[in-house]
């Protein structure tokens, strides 16, 4: 009777902590640490070659903290890294490019890699970021 009681206990036990686990990507807490600005699937989509503005942009978005040209065109850069405090979740870091004509319409905007280890953040140059 006791064997049954504490392999049923066990069971339990395990069942619950698997559960927990799956659901631990959905976790957010107060503790993460971010920084810049993280633009989402819905705003990607949101903004469409050859007719957004960089004003419709910077209205969405703020401006970003880097600008550069290459040839004609303006380069907006938006990096985003997230480093979770739950364990074993997956550090983020990752740049979205928008790349503007001469007339200020957008030509391309991706999703790029962050670089790591350049971050100018002692914390996240730490943690591998």
């Amino acid at each position: 009777m006791k064997q049954r009681f504490l392999a049923s206990l066990a069971m339990c036990v395990a069942a619950a902590a698997f559960s927990g686990c799956a659901q631990i990507d959905h976790v957010t807490s107060k503790m993460d640490y971010t920084t810049g600005t993280k633009v989402t699937p819905e705003m990607m989509n949101s903004f469409v070659d050859h007719k957004t503005t960089q004003n419709q942009v910077a209205a969405k978005l703020g401006y970003p903290p880097t600008r550069n040209m290459i040839r004609d065109n303006e380069i907006w850069t938006y990096p985003y890294t997230l480093v979770p405090a739950m364990p074993f979740k997956d550090n983020v870091s990752e740049t979205t490019v928008f790349e503007f004509g001469k007339s200020g319409i957008l030509v391309k905007h991706y999703k790029a890699g962050g670089v790591p280890g350049s971050s100018g953040n002692a914390l996240l140059d730490a943690s591998g970021m």
